[in-house]
């Protein structure tokens, strides 16, 4: 468990972050709205769905008459994403039936949740009974999972334990899923895993490096990792 200097340091940290890095949860819905425009034009509305400080931050997207009775499609983003990652995909899916896209517990706009996780089947279930919570409270009797990268990993774990409520599972880049060997296992870093542990993530990270060298920290590894998939230039 953290110490209790640890959680003294982290509590001054948070809130002297927002000064030093220019964000804010006001910063994050103007980007998010930005980067949806063109997604909002038909009936649409975003809610924070669940109990006060665990509010998952949904956008609940109509689709066309006659489609009512379709179980929708949930999108759920990678890691340290938001639910505007699907900006571009949005518009096609919603020609077509209701589209739901959620910010993950703890990422985007969602509440950030005090868990005490010391296990990976601790975190899995964190993950699961947060989703289950989300969709009881939205009484939706089944669904269209549609995860990237870690939001694929949890879509697909959550469909093994509730796969009475998953029409379809659809992952796209799933993490942790790729074909390794022994000699390919990746073992996290002393250094790393301990900033990790103290609840230091690469998102706190680049708040520490401030609001002009942490944007081109982002910047830089942005077009690294997408470069010859776009001309569209990284903000």
């Amino acid at each position: 468990k953290m110490s209790r200097i640890a959680r003294v340091f982290l509590g001054i940290y948070r809130e002297l972050r927002g000064l030093w890095s220019l964000a804010s949860q006001m910063r994050l819905v103007d980007a998010e709205t930005d980067l949806l425009a063109d997604s909002l034009l038909f009936p649409s509305r975003i809610q924070n769905v669940g109990k006060n400080g665990a509010k998952v931050r949904t956008l609940d997207l109509h689709g066309p008459p006659g489609t009512e009775q379709l179980a929708p499609i949930v999108l759920i983003h990678g890691f340290g994403m938001g639910l505007a990652h699907w900006h571009r995909q949005i518009a096609e899916f919603k020609q077509h039936r209701r589209v739901i896209a959620i910010d993950l517990p703890g990422m985007g706009a969602s509440d950030s949740w005090e868990i005490n996780c010391f296990s990976e089947a601790d975190i899995e279930n964190y993950f699961i009974d947060a989703l289950e919570s989300w969709r009881e409270e939205l009484k939706i009797p089944s669904m269209i999972l549609l995860g990237h990268g870690f939001g694929a990993y949890v879509a697909a774990i959550y469909s093994l334990k509730h796969y009475n409520r998953v029409e379809h599972l659809i992952m796209q880049s799933p993490a942790g899923m790729e074909r390794r060997t022994r000699a390919t296992e990746f073992e996290m870093p002393f250094f790393q895993s301990t900033l990790w542990s103290l609840g230091f993530t690469p998102q706190a990270l680049v708040r520490l490096c401030g609001a002009w060298l942490g944007r081109s920290l982002v910047r830089h590894l942005a077009e690294r990792r997408y470069r010859g998939e776009g001309t569209r230039t990284v903000a």
